[in-house]
């Protein structure tokens, strides 16, 4: 038997009159509480913390993304992974033409190399050729010097200098090249000479950026470029921010008021950016894959080592393909890298695939990782949509979990952000928006930590976030995962898990059980979707727990590490047979899971969660660990109800959503769906169909 469901989500485009106080009324600073925390603590606003913005890339020069507070240059490096621009570099002949001396490759010419500030070191001139045509023709910005034209092509001309060059001296980046280094000329006015071009340096070293426009003031400067030389393979990276996707997500996190207005703040505005470009924005959506992700987080280790800083928060509302949660190899290796990289923290988008269960985006189901789902909370929804529900709305398009314990938790998913001078609009909603407010929050706790001294990881940062979240009314864990990030609330756990110096003893939990979603039957949340089969009350579901610790902790305290941990479940439906557990060393604890037939008797999506606290340690109250249970009963069409069913009264408020969870008869090939309205008032409602299949 298969199973589908429907989800019937009430729309909310209505008008209303509620008033809120706010900031920032079109970019949710209050929600997860950041506003009142930084108002009441000033230096815990992000500074000291980096945060990765992987993604399509991020243009520096918008206001909001220009400056930290400090008046400081707030984006600090720039990156590009997506292989969208990689020009080759051909070494340039020297000729005379016309009793002039020029530098040469194929049709290319160029005059003026020989006046010059700079010299190779080598001798050795590189030509290569950005033909605006070829590489942006499927780009949101087709004609990069404004000139009616979209076949221009424009010359390079770069070579390796010595690091000792007393002009190396005076660059102004936030690192210094501690090694030889290239500099490049870009012929940007197309006319042959590169005598009157300004040199230019990968953008870490010298903030630089490529103007075509050539400071034309009829002509707003449409789009921004950096470059770069892979040396081992002899290439130029040419940088494009020609997505406004990352830029929107950077001003979320870590915008400084945005377009100049004082207060239009993102949710750490002190903190710096990074962009790190990791989708080719000529494909569709601006797609990426698993090598330019893998090579984007290794960098950025690469770079916090180098500009010195302790912490970094990498944000990716990104992802690849549509493949079993948990189960890619780009999750695997983020499973790894939170592990090996425990200064590093990671939150990804859940994805856009919900309402349906089940529907929770790659890389999202890894464990080591943040999943931010996305809600609205009503002043948002108001501000931006116009729409009338008074309560906090977890939105119908945020992937929602089932066969994993995702999202994490959730964040505001909807803003007027940060967008380049091409971008038409600057409100977009998704889970990609929710992502930056999570990373946003996570620098918000580190520079805190910092601040007050405190050690940290990555999964005391995840705890707090997880375990001090606020549920949502209405929804559910597999809606919410833990509930909307309270800052303040986190803070104080944080706090907590640094007294008990979790930094150096348990790192994470590993937990297995029974799953029917996976084609193995094991997964780290318990899920029943078998036509209504769960097991009884005399046929436990058994949960395996290990703990999972640093590797900079020793084998011996790894060995003989011990902690009790004690149950409890939020669900009258869901208990355990211990009430409590022990964790010793390397060996795992295990406990059964007992559903209450009695009271899974009725259709519909029974969710909850058995939490362990940690008894030996101080805990003030919060959790350790939590393991989602999932039991689907369906509604079943037999001949004893004429395969016929008939709901009356059915009741949804603006945006709330009911699903309904059919088993599918044996050889039935189509179904038929009557809505009829009880009091004939006008109504607007969606119907999506999942499972198909």
């Amino acid at each position: 038997m298969k199973n589908i469901v429907l989800t019937f989500v009430g729309l909310f485009f209505c008008l209303n009159l509620f008033a809120q106080d706010n900031s920032f009324p079109f970019l949710d600073n209050k929600a997860m509480g950041s506003y009142d925390f930084i108002k009441q603590n000033p230096e815990f606003d992000g500074r000291g913390v980096l945060i990765f913005i992987l993604d399509n890339s991020v243009d520096p020069t918008i206001p909001g993304l220009i400056n930290n507070p400090d008046g400081k240059r707030k984006v600090i490096d720039m990156q590009d992974f997506s292989n969208q621009i990689v020009l080759n570099l051909k070494e340039a002949k020297i000729e005379q033409i016309k009793n002039e001396s020029v530098l040469s490759y194929d049709k290319t010419i160029l005059s003026g190399w020989n006046k010059l500030d700079f010299k190779p070191i080598d001798n050795k001139y590189y030509i290569a050729n950005l033909d605006e045509d070829k590489y942006f023709k499927n780009s949101a910005v087709k004609d990069i010097n404004q000139n009616g034209k979209t076949d221009d092509n424009f010359a390079f001309l770069t070579f390796k200098i010595s690091k000792n060059d007393t002009n190396v001296s005076k660059l102004t980046g936030y690192v210094k090249p501690k090694k030889d280094l290239w500099v490049f000329y870009c012929d940007t006015d197309a006319d042959g000479n590169i005598d009157d071009e300004i040199p230019k340096f990968e953008y870490k070293y010298n903030y630089d950026l490529l103007d075509f426009q050539r400071g034309v003031k009829s002509q707003k400067t449409v789009m921004v470029v950096t470059g770069s030389v892979d040396e081992d393979k002899m290439q130029l990276i040419v940088n494009a921010a020609d997505g406004s996707h990352g830029t929107h997500c950077a001003g979320i996190a870590s915008g400084n008021e945005i377009y100049g207005a004082k207060g239009n703040d993102g949710i750490a505005p002190h903190a710096y950016i990074s962009s790190i470009k990791i989708g080719d924005n000529t494909l569709s959506g601006g797609a990426t894959t698993t090598s330019s992700m893998k090579r984007a987080y290794e960098y950025g280790i690469e770079f916090m080592k180098e500009a010195g800083f302790e912490y970094a928060v990498f944000s990716m509302s990104y992802g690849i393909g549509s493949e079993t949660p948990g189960r890619s190899e780009i999750e695997s290796f983020l499973d790894k890298f939170v592990l090996q990289n425990p200064n590093a923290v990671v939150v990804v988008a859940n994805g856009n695939n919900g309402p349906g269960i089940n529907s929770t985006g790659n890389p999202a189901g890894s464990q080591g990782v943040i999943s931010a789902g996305a809600m609205l909370p009503p002043h948002i929804l108001k501000n931006l949509y116009g729409s009338a529900r008074t309560k906090n709305w977890v939105t119908h398009f945020s992937s929602r979990g089932g066969e994993t314990s995702k999202p994490d938790v959730v964040a505001p998913g909807g803003a007027s952000s940060t967008v380049p001078q091409f971008e038409g609009g600057d409100a977009f909603w998704g889970t990609s928006m929710a992502c930056p407010q999570v990373a946003g929050a996570v620098a918000v706790l580190l520079s805190a930590a910092i601040k007050d001294k405190l050690k940290v990881n990555n999964s005391m940062i995840k705890k707090a976030l997880k375990f001090s979240a606020k549920p949502i009314e209405g929804y559910t864990h597999i809606d919410y995962g833990n509930g909307l990030v309270n800052i303040p609330e986190a803070y104080k756990l944080l706090k907590i898990l640094a007294e008990r110096d979790e930094y150096n003893k348990i790192y994470d939990y590993e937990i297995s059980t029974t799953n029917t979603y996976y084609n193995d039957k094991k997964g780290t949340a318990a899920f029943w979707k078998a036509g209504g089969y769960f097991p009884t009350e005399n046929d436990k579901q058994i949960v395996s727990v290990k703990a999972k610790y640093p590797e900079y902790t020793s084998k011996d305290y790894q060995h003989n590490c011990y902690r009790v941990l004690s149950l409890s479940s939020n669900a009258d439906w869901l208990s355990t047979d211990k009430s409590e557990i022990y964790i010793r060393g390397e060996l795992g604890a295990s406990f059964g899971l007992i559903y209450d037939s009695k009271k899974l008797n009725k259709p519909g999506l029974y969710n909850a969660r058995v939490f362990g606290k940690a008894k030996n340690e101080n805990n003030g109250g919060f959790n350790d660990f939590d393991v989602q249970s999932t039991i689907i009963i369906p509604y079943k069409f037999e001949a004893s109800n004429n395969y016929k069913l008939t709901l009356k009264n059915q009741e949804l408020k603006i945006g709330d959503i009911n699903r309904l969870f059919v088993e599918t008869p044996i050889g039935a090939s189509s179904m038929s769906i009557k809505i009829t309205p009880i009091e004939k008032k006008y109504f607007g409602m969606a119907c999506y169909l999942f499972k198909p299949n």
